[in-house]
């Protein structure tokens, strides 16, 4: 199994970054049928409050910065679990587009946490299998 590239450097542990992870793999990986688990690693020093490594499709692999998303929490008030849960959507569409050979969209993959967030749903796209 491939694990998180060198580049990015390894935060220490986050307990609602964990329960986020639970919380997707419980409730939103069953729908998605290209993959049967992924793996995020909290990291610092990126920018962003995610990153998809591309080329793990199969078995995706996310680097979700903690420390942005506790700023990113306490600017737009939403408690952290939540805003961990819906970067991990958006990065896992980012997944479902590499594992099906389309093209890395990045504002599909926020409309289909915008969806996911709004709803508690994921549009058809992406629960409806590989075309």
């Amino acid at each position: 199994m491939q694990t998180l590239p060198a580049r990015y450097w390894i935060d220490k542990e986050c307990p609602d970054l964990k329960e986020a992870v639970t919380a997707v793999r419980d409730e939103v990986l069953p729908s998605i049928p290209d993959f049967t688990d992924f793996r995020v690693y909290p990291v610092k020093g990126i920018r962003q409050l995610g990153k998809f490594v591309t080329g793990t499709a199969e078995h995706p692999i996310l680097a979700v910065s903690p420390s942005a998303h506790r700023r990113a929490s306490d600017k737009y008030t939403v408690d952290l679990e939540t805003a961990m849960q819906t970067t991990i959507v958006h990065l896992l569409a980012l997944a479902v587009m590499e594992a099906r050979g389309l093209p890395l969209n990045v504002d599909r993959a926020e409309a289909v946490a915008k969806c996911w967030y709004n709803t508690g749903n994921l549009p058809e796209w992406v629960t409806e299998g590989k075309k």
